[in-house]
């Protein structure tokens, strides 16, 4: 059974509505980290083992263009940055 986006797709594909309770919720306090990390996303640093983390001087370039606090806009993204290392851990076996 799929899950996720690939659920809410399958339903979407079937010609049915996916039921409000099934979407995510809309962002709000979030969206500019989000925003940061869609633009910098394919700033991976990879090792021998896979990604080690993100490369965080495009990241400080944005921030300090839009006039951020880097220091609050750096956790926050590490938080987003955290939790794709640990899903990936999980998902690898690691």
């Amino acid at each position: 059974m799929a899950s996720g986006w690939d659920y809410i797709n399958a339903i979407i594909k079937s010609g049915r509505e996916p039921d409000p309770e099934d979407l995510p919720p809309d962002l709000g306090w979030e969206e500019p980290v989000w925003t940061l990390y869609e633009r910098i996303h394919t700033q991976w640093r990879v090792g021998m083992a896979g990604p080690t983390g993100l490369d965080y001087n495009p990241a400080i370039a944005i921030i300090q263009a839009r006039g951020w606090q880097i220091e609050r806009s750096m956790l926050l993204l590490q938080a987003v940055e955290m939790g794709f290392m640990q899903a990936w851990g999980e998902r690898d076996g690691g």
